[in-house]
This record gives structure tokens, sequence and C-alpha cells, in this order.
């Protein structure tokens, strides 16, 4: 069961990044400009992509050790450098107003 809760955190954390990004592609364009879209579409891709490795972990996990996941840093290092990117943003609106 604690393998299913950790899976289920994670694409929980995976869709609240995703929907971070969409929001910031809908409330930051008259601050930033086009760079909002791109930092929104930077933050949905790392989202999807935490998402997706994250399964990938689950169920090769759920196969070879009977519901063990593999160590794996990867989805750990994608979301640290998303919420790097977006504490530097928020800097930046901070010093820019």
């Amino acid at each position: 069961m604690q393998a299913e809760r950790t899976a289920l955190a994670w694409r929980r954390t995976a869709l609240a990044l995703a929907i971070g990004a969409l929001l910031s592609m809908r409330l930051l364009p008259p601050v930033l400009g086009a760079w909002s879209l791109l930092f929104g579409a930077i933050g949905i891709v790392v989202g999807a992509a935490v998402a997706v490795l994250e399964h990938r972990r689950f169920v090769r996990g759920a196969a070879t050790r009977g519901g063990l996941p593999a160590a794996d840093g990867l989805p750990v290092a994608l979301l640290t450098a998303a919420v790097l990117a977006a504490a530097v943003l928020c800097l930046i609106l901070v010093l820019a107003r």
C-alpha cells in the first residue's frame, strides 16, 4: 500500500505543477509578456515528465520487486529544478515592481 500512496502523491504533485504552469500562462502575460508563455510551457513539460517517470518507476517496481519501486532520483531532480525556476521567476517579479 505504501508504494501506491507514494505513486499517488507524485501524480498529485505533477498535476499541481502542470496546473500552476497553466495558471502562470493565464495570469502573467501582462507582467512578463511572451516569457510567461515559455515558463508555463516548461512547467507543463516538467509536470508531464515527472508524471511519466514516476509511473514508469511504479510499474517497473511492481513488476520486478513485489511492489517496491526502484530508487530513482530523476523525478525529484526535475521537481527541484521546477521549484527553483519558479522561485527565481517570483524573485524577478518582485524586484521588477
